[in-house]
């Protein structure tokens, strides 16, 4: 929460186009205070089931062996709804800021809006920073919970992919296709966070690390092209880029590649290593 409250105001510095970045503010604004309020229900909902917001203690509560560790809190084991409703929120809450479908209708506004370098490091720290907190939630506070929230992450992460995908194709904004991009590889990158094993953990760090670096450099080459009146995003001003500036346009091929996951790139070392943790998982 505190990584995100800079953001809202960084969103609306745009020297250009100053309507569009400050709705854009004001739309991250109102809804990621709309998920901060369910992801803080779902504490106090867990806290009200556990007695406690430490995550280990929270994990003993739900692994049922919280009578050996603290007699005291034995009698708040009984209500199972108090941690699944109090978990789902939670999750809610941190997959708005993964941009997870049906999450992630603020992104493809709040990219095209922001300032390119804005933007940039959103794709980039806040997905990271995003998916450590989602690691930590499964992981750490509720790993008796796996076959419970194992099916829902699937068809979130399903979902997310192919929206994802399928919006990016109908865009003419080039931050707007890299938004959806985004939500795609959101989709990637949860299905390495749903295998649940320690390559699970180690697949989705390398991801996260390649694809921050991918991306920053693909926003870095959209601030390069630009036109008389600033920067130009609309994708009809980047037809003949490869004749007008070849270099940047190589460059921009060589990130766009990456992010698709052609063979000898990050992008498919990544995808393989998230893929191959879910399909181990899901054999065991």
């Amino acid at each position: 929460e505190v990584f995100s409250l800079p953001l809202y105001l960084l969103c609306a510095l745009a020297r250009r186009k100053r309507l569009m970045s400050q709705e854009a503010a004001v739309k991250y604004f109102l809804l990621g205070a709309f998920s901060s309020a369910f992801l803080l229900f779902g504490i106090a909902l867990l806290y009200g089931y556990a007695g406690s917001v430490s995550y280990a203690a929270i994990a003993d509560v739900v692994d049922g062996t919280v009578a050996s560790v603290n007699p005291a809190l034995a009698g708040t084991m009984g209500n199972d709804a108090l941690l699944l409703i109090g978990f789902a929120m939670v999750l809610m809450g941190l997959l708005f800021k993964v941009g997870a479908v049906p999450f992630h209708m603020w992104t493809p506004d709040v990219y095209q809006g922001a300032p390119t370098p804005v933007t940039g490091f959103m794709a980039a720290a806040t997905k990271v920073a995003a998916f450590g907190a989602l690691l930590r939630l499964l992981y750490v506070v509720l790993p008796g919970l796996t076959w419970d929230w194992r099916p829902v992450m699937w068809g979130v992460a399903i979902l997310t992919m192919l929206g994802g995908a399928i919006v990016a194709i109908t865009q003419t904004d080039i931050k707007r296709l890299l938004a959806y991009s985004s939500i795609a590889h959101a989709g990637f990158l949860l299905a390495g966070v749903i295998a649940a094993t320690p390559s699970g953990i180690s697949s989705v760090l390398f991801y996260l690390g390649a694809y921050s670096f991918v991306t920053i450099g693909a926003f870095a080459v959209v601030t390069l092209v630009r036109d008389a009146g600033g920067e130009a995003t609309h994708l009809s001003k980047w037809a003949g880029l490869g004749r007008r500036s070849p270099l940047v346009a190589a460059v921009f091929a060589v990130f766009l590649l990456a992010f698709a996951g052609i063979p000898l790139t990050s992008g498919f070392s990544g995808k393989f290593a998230v893929f191959k943790a879910a399909a181990a998982s899901s054999a065991g």
